[in-house]
């Protein structure tokens, strides 16, 4: 189960959704570092891995017939923050980190495909653009 996705904007649990209720933040690579948004992620993650399961009465964080979280769907992120440094990077251990502290019993999965960031082995990016993208 994935708890957000990167790409829709007309749909909740997407980058823009929490954009759009912060005042805080403005564009979708402030996602990665306001932290409106990142508090409103983490009230979501805590929401569903206490929810409880309407067939079996489990709560999510104790329910063994989910296999794993996807921290998010396909992060991206332009700023230089992200291609030159460690925005994301550090976005995705502090989340990670959440979520094993509401639920040390689900595995855990990021949603990356694997580009190599610029500077890095950047003929083996299916285009020019993966190396831009965090």
């Amino acid at each position: 189960m994935t708890f957000g996705d990167n790409w829709r904007s007309d749909f909740p649990d997407t980058v823009m959704y929490y954009v759009n209720h912060s005042d805080t933040a403005f564009t979708q690579d402030d996602f990665w570092s306001d932290p409106t948004t990142k508090q409103l992620y983490k009230n979501h993650i805590e929401f569903m891995t206490s929810r409880k399961n309407s067939f079996n009465g489990r709560l999510y964080r104790d329910d063994p017939t989910i296999f794993a979280w996807n921290v998010i769907n396909e992060p991206r992120c332009r700023s230089k923050e992200c291609v030159e440094g460690t925005l994301l990077t550090d976005w995705i251990n502090e989340m990670a980190e959440f979520i094993k502290s509401v639920d040390p019993n689900h595995m855990l999965t990021v949603g990356e495909e694997g580009f190599y960031k610029a500077g890095c082995e950047q003929e083996f990016n299916p285009g020019e653009w993966a190396q831009n993208t965090g």
